[in-house]
């Protein structure tokens, strides 16, 4: 049986994610900032765990509390948005932090371990920002796009090690957490600039089991790539690059 670590599963794609693994019997760890039993059904096969990703002795005790790890989902990120000349550096930095350096921190000790046994599985949450850009949004733009980057870097190294790494980026999707640090005004502009329309108003969990979870699933356990074509992903940034590696 396999094992998966997710880090931001307290809610949005990374809940989503922990619930989908665990319903194909794989052991779970969920990571998140503060644990909240009773958001991930009680199971022998999930082990709720804290991890800060932007925090050393965090991102240590979070590894070592998980044990062997055979795929890695790096979905922790946040949004600080504001328009490029009001941004703070602040605002920045956190952003920055969170979503790229975070990335970093957590994978770097857990692909050597993969490469050694020759099998894993690195999945990483990117936006349609990182492609697109919006609006308001340049920091999480910045880090979106560096997780693409790293992701090409890091799936070129990896590959003949059979460890696969890609990168998933979906557009939009409506959640609390959202709706909670953009402004009303913000948020409409975002969704009609990616297109959304009623689309990107449909349950959370209808858009992220078609759009992210079941493709992320489906790569995770393949041997074989992946097309860059499946059906609402954005890009699969690693399929096109390794492609003659196989």
């Amino acid at each position: 049986m396999k094992t998966v670590l997710i880090t931001g599963s307290s809610s949005g794609y990374g809940l989503e994610t922990a619930r989908h693994f665990h319903n194909l019997g794989w052991n779970v760890i969920a990571t998140m900032r503060r644990p909240s039993p009773g958001i991930l059904p009680a199971s022998d096969r999930i082990k709720l765990v804290a991890l800060d990703v932007t925090r050393a002795d965090s991102i240590a005790h979070a590894v070592e509390q998980a044990g062997p790890i055979d795929v890695l989902v790096n979905n922790a990120g946040i949004v600080a948005d504001a328009a490029f000349p009001a941004m703070t550096y602040e605002q920045w930095d956190r952003v920055l932090r969170t979503t790229l350096d975070g990335f970093f921190h957590v994978t770097q000790p857990l692909v050597m371990p993969m490469v050694q046994q020759k099998w894993g599985r690195i999945v990483n949450l990117s936006s349609i920002s990182a492609l697109r850009g919006n609006r308001g949004q340049a920091n999480y733009a910045a880090a979106k796009a560096g997780v693409m980057a790293l992701t090409r870097c890091a799936a070129l190294e990896a590959v003949e090690y059979r460890v696969r790494v890609n990168a998933v980026a979906p557009s939009l999707a409506m959640h609390p957490h959202l709706a909670k640090v953009t402004s009303p005004e913000l948020l409409e502009e975002l969704l009609v600039a990616q297109s959304a329309g009623a689309e990107h108003r449909r349950p959370l969990r209808q858009r992220i089991h078609r759009d992210v979870v079941e493709p992320l699933g489906a790569h995770a356990v393949a041997d074989r790539r992946l097309h860059a074509a499946l059906p609402g992903i954005s890009r699969l940034v690693e399929a096109e690059l390794v492609e003659h590696h196989l």
